[in-house]
């Protein structure tokens, strides 16, 4: 706000020291008529196109000032849309880091549930690896006890095949008798 009270207080006395020069300007024209049996009516004209040339330059600098003043105002306004987005891009990166964030936290709740149940089944497969062990123990315990009833089984056979031998022998010796 003190820019702009800086800027109507400059802008104010150019409008006065102009106004003042054309005031000066109209005296200086005005005066030759009560100085022209004087003879300074040259100097006094010489003198009003000094003031003329200076209000001139009073009017250029202030339109200088004005495009000065315009320049400043577009930049200031190119400053503040560049901030705008900057700040948007901030808050997106904001968005994006707590989505991240979010996502970690999620990957290393499935991490923690992957390990559990891969302890789950390294039991699991402990135990049917026990399992194993005792279907083998037993099928080694089946397998020689049918082994042993094989070998029983042939030696009943072997001397059912002598009883039956001997059966005949007793049958022939009782019919020839």
């Amino acid at each position: 706000m003190q820019k702009h009270q800086h800027g109507m207080t400059f802008i104010g006395l150019l409008c006065i020291l102009a106004l003042a020069g054309v005031v000066v300007y109209a005296g200086v024209r005005l005066t030759p008529v009560y100085l022209n049996y004087m003879k300074i009516a040259r100097t006094m004209e010489s003198v009003a196109s000094e003031v003329k040339g200076l209000a001139t330059q009073a009017a250029k600098a202030t339109d200088e000032i004005k495009t000065q003043i315009s320049s400043i105002q577009t930049t200031t306004g190119q400053a503040v849309a560049a901030i705008r987005s900057i700040s948007g891009t901030i808050s997106g990166m904001h968005d994006i880091a707590v989505e991240i964030t979010a996502s970690v936290e999620q990957q290393g709740a499935a991490t923690q549930d992957i390990a559990s149940n891969v302890s789950q089944a390294a039991r699991g497969t402990t135990e049917v690896s026990r399992n194993i062990v005792g279907i083998t123990d037993a099928s080694r315990t089946v397998g020689s006890a049918a082994s042993q009833v094989f070998e029983a089984a042939e030696r009943l056979t072997r001397q059912s095949e002598l009883l039956r031998d001997e059966l005949r022998n007793f049958t022939a010796t009782v019919r020839a008798a």
